[in-house]
């Protein structure tokens, strides 16, 4: 949604809903439950915009650890100022103010409502999506999901590359890697 910044007077609020087809071609095993929800204010002084509001979805992701599907709730606030990008810090080397993380730039006349919301869901996908605090995984030795059944597997860990270690150093001797013991002691599964 394309919203002409000398349209806004001094405040508005748009809310509404994006269909999440706007967003499935973006992004892998991210799945939305529905459309997103937002409401946001903006504010106009001279060309500073400030734009407050709140953006809320369900999504579908994969969790981590077991693989299994699950459904993550985005509940948002924003909080962004907007500026024209002639007023954009030119200096590469610059380094950002707290209180500058929050700020965006716009180009021409206008700001694209669809971008900022956009970014905001983006921002709250966690990069390592797990279902639940105490989810167990999959079992190292068969691949089963611990969360399901209890796994009759060893609860050893598989010591094939302690194994190749302990070869490595035996046929190199003591000396190797400038010490004359040796440094790493591998216990049997």
């Amino acid at each position: 949604m394309i919203i002409k910044i000398a349209e806004i007077e001094e405040e508005v609020v748009f809310s509404g809903i994006i269909c999440a087809d706007r967003f499935k071609s973006d992004y892998e095993n991210v799945d939305f439950f529905g459309p997103v929800e937002y409401s946001l204010k903006i504010g106009r002084s001279d060309k500073r915009l400030s734009v407050k509001g709140h953006v809320q979805c369900s999504l579908n992701l994969l969790c981590a650890r077991c693989l299994e599907s699950f459904r993550y709730e985005i509940d948002s606030d924003i909080d962004l100022q907007l500026l024209p990008r002639e007023m954009a810090p030119t200096d590469i080397d610059l380094e950002l103010e707290r209180d500058e993380l929050d700020v965006r730039y716009y180009d021409q006349d206008e700001i694209d409502l669809t971008e900022l919301i956009e970014e905001e869901v983006i921002l709250n996908i966690p990069m390592r999506a797990i279902c639940k605090e105490d989810c167990k995984g999959l079992c190292e030795k068969c691949g089963g999901n611990k969360n399901l059944n209890e796994c009759k597997c060893e609860s050893g860990r598989d010591t094939r590359m302690a194994q190749l270690l302990r070869s490595y150093l035996e046929e190199e001797g003591d000396g190797h890697g400038g010490s004359q013991e040796k440094a790493i002691k591998v216990k049997k599964g």
